[in-house]
Formats: C-alpha cells, structure tokens, sequence
C-alpha cells in the first residue's frame, strides 16, 4: 500500500510540474530546470553548442508556421502517408486498423501477433506488443483504452505542436527479421542535409537493448547513451548507401529546411521498411553521455 501511494503522490507531481510549471516559471527558466533535471547540466540556448541544447532552442524558438510541419513529422500515421507519396519504393508495415476509440478496434480479425501504436509520443510507453497467446482481448482492451487516455502536457508538446493534435491508435506489423527476431533499427541521423551518423538500436523490447552509433562510413563511434550497452561488430548493413540517402532526401523533401531530421528503417532481406521520423529526439533533453552531445552539437549548425 505505501509504494502503491508513493507511485501516485510521485505521478501527481510530474503532471503538477508538466502542466502547471511553465505557467508560473517565467520565460525559459522552466525549460533550464527540467534540462537540468534530465540531461545534468544547465543549458546555454542562447549560444548553444551541444546537440540537446541546439535542438531545444531551435524548437523553442521556431516560427509558428513551421509548427504544421513539425506536428507531421512527429506523427506516425501522418509521415507515413508522406514519406509513401514521396518514396513508393520503400516498404511499410501492413495496417490493420486506425481508431480514435477502443469501440473502433476490430479485435476479433487481429492477426496471432501484432504491434499497437499511439501516432504520437516514442518508446515502450505509447507501444503494445500484442500476442494472442499470452494476452486475454479483455487486458488488451483495457491497455487500448490507456493508450487513448493520453493527453499531451503542456510542457512536453505544447511548444510544438501548437494546433489541436488528432490522437488516434493503429495496428501495424510486426516486423521480424529473417531469422525471426525484431529487426535492427538504424536511425540516420541528418544534419544540415547530410547524413552523418546512424544510431543502431538492437534488441529492442528486450531486457539488454543496445544503442551503438557508427559514422556514415560505418565506422564504430565511442559515443553512448547513458544507461545503454554499445553492441560490438555489427555487420555492416547491406543498403548502407541507400539508407543515407533515403534520410537526406527525406529531409530536404519532408521539412522544408529544417536543420535535423532522424530517420528510421528497417533492413530486412534485400527490402528497407520506413519506420518513423523524428525532428526532436527526446524533446532536445536526450539522456546522451556528454561526449556525444556534444560531439552530435559539432555537426548541427543552426539558421
């Protein structure tokens, strides 16, 4: 009973500080605690020169016509039906529904195996690994309703998405690679237009991922994130070339120039799978080691 009723109190004063912190805190100042909350230094988004303190300046001070264009490209569903106009040769995962209630989901015509998404919002969090044998219909259901249950705070997206956001939930593939594992996500990182770094995530859902950042010329990088192994001798993927300029002309097609852009694919067999696209990673508050902030910061030059 006590940690049930310390998980609450603890709820109850994130979503204190999320909604009613940047009310009161004036101009930046709840943006420099949170950051130093999360990253552990305090920025300078003024001159700023690691790669979280240039994209949260960036976003913050981004003109409100540009913010349309960043609300697509964080959205699942929205992005997909873009990038499928501007690439048709790349692969998706098969959809099986998109729902804006749990009265919407078609459950009895799901397949054995399947993943369930929020379009907006990243990681395990918005995500349901559904399987028919080890998930009742009634948990799944209950777990849908969570996901829809999800509002934006105020400090978390309001800053960029600054329209009404449409939140709906999908089903889409599960992806697996050819010896029935889930795929390696290689997300290519592209600064000013040019691809320079790609971030492979493996064993993802597991209970050791792995987060490895190799150069464009897949040469290991002794960068990390804080908390996650690097994987060593990862082969090589086979459309290396291919996935860089994937993410480059993504980039200069999608955003209309803004300066990042990530985007995620898939390799499997001879066919590369789009995942999502991300122009914020981790709201500019990404818990990297500071060697790679700022090594990431050196190749992102701002307008």
């Amino acid at each position: 009973m006590g940690a049930l009723m310390s998980k609450i109190l603890r709820n109850a004063k994130r979503t204190l500080w999320n909604e009613a912190g940047p009310c009161f805190l004036p101009g930046l100042t709840w943006w420099r605690v949170e950051f130093k909350r999360r990253v552990g230094y305090w920025p300078d988004l003024r001159a700023p020169r690691s790669f979280n303190e240039k994209i949260l300046s960036y976003t913050l001070s981004c003109q409100e016509s540009r913010l349309p264009v960043l609300a697509m490209l964080a959205d699942k569903l929205a992005v997909r039906e873009q990038v499928r106009l501007l690439m048709p040769e790349l692969s998706f995962p098969r959809n099986y529904f998109v729902a804006n209630s749990v009265d919407e989901i078609p459950f009895d015509s799901l397949p054995e195996r399947c993943v369930i998404k929020l379009n907006f919002g990243g990681g395990g969090a918005q995500t349901i690994f559904y399987d028919q044998h080890e998930m009742q219909y009634a948990q799944l259901k209950q777990q849908c309703a969570k996901l829809l249950s999800w509002k934006p705070s105020r400090a978390g997206f309001l800053y960029k998405y600054g329209h009404k956001l449409s939140v709906r939930l999908f089903g889409e593939e599960l992806l697996l690679d050819c010896d029935g594992r889930i795929p390696r996500d290689y997300k290519i990182h592209v600064f000013n237009g040019r691809a320079k770094f790609v971030l492979v995530v493996s064993g993802r859902w597991t209970a050791c991922p792995s987060r490895t950042f190799f150069d464009a010329d897949w040469a290991p990088l002794e960068l990390k994130y804080q908390g996650f192994p690097t994987e060593p001798g990862i082969p090589k993927p086979s459309r290396l070339r291919d996935m860089l300029t994937i993410g480059e002309q993504l980039a200069k097609r999608l955003t209309g120039g803004l300066p990042f852009l990530r985007v995620d694919l898939y390799e499997i067999g001879d066919e590369l799978y789009f995942g999502e696209t991300d122009n914020s990673p981790g709201r500019g508050m990404s818990k990297f080691e500071r060697d790679l902030d700022f090594k990431l910061g050196e190749e992102l030059k701002l307008p």
